[in-house]
């Protein structure tokens, strides 16, 4: 049995399952930090070609409506009206999207062995433990006698998920799986 296979991936694959798994928990990070950016990253980075299952999100309309939904997340975070990313309407969302999100970068290209059941479990739950994380931080950054507020916390914690969103969707790989050809 070869390496190659062993990770799970066919002879002439040049990526281990690690890598696809990775970009999976990077998207779910993101998704549980900001339920939509993750979404938006990778209909935005999503190629003119190629049959994935991210082709719906390459429709212009799809990519903006990810962006204004993206955009009105980023600004309404910062609201105290805002229930709790922990709650069942915050977190159920987070949950199925980071899933969905995970499993959509675990596929790649044919005679990709990747069980795309494996890179949903990822993506759920790292959106679950960044979900508890980012609730963690924002509570001690802007807790009583510190020196940041709320909007900082949440600022901070906007750079955090942009910079997952995009390292997950704008990856090599991610960019072959999301329509944009052999990566090299």
């Amino acid at each position: 049995m070869t390496r190659a296979h062993v990770f799970g991936r066919t002879p002439d694959s040049t990526e281990p399952a690690g890598a696809a798994w990775a970009r999976a928990g990077l998207i779910g990070a993101a998704t549980g930090l900001r339920s939509t950016w993750g979404l938006a990253a990778i209909a935005w980075t999503a190629g003119p070609s190629g049959d994935t299952s991210a082709a719906a999100l390459r429709r212009p309309w799809v990519r903006g409506a990810t962006l204004v939904a993206a955009m009105a997340e980023l600004v309404a975070d910062k609201s105290p009206l805002v229930p709790s990313r922990l709650s069942p309407a915050g977190l159920g969302p987070r949950l199925l999207i980071g899933a969905a999100l995970g499993a959509a970068l675990s596929e790649r290209r044919a005679g990709d062995r990747t069980p795309l059941v494996t890179g949903a479990a990822i993506g759920a739950a790292t959106a679950f433990a960044s979900a508890a994380a980012g609730t963690r931080w924002r509570r001690t950054a802007a807790g009583p006698q510190r020196a940041w507020t709320d909007p900082m916390a949440a600022a901070v914690e906007d750079v955090v998920t942009a910079a997952l969103a995009w390292a997950a969707a704008c990856a090599p790989a991610a960019q072959e799986s999301l329509g944009y050809g052999a990566a090299r």
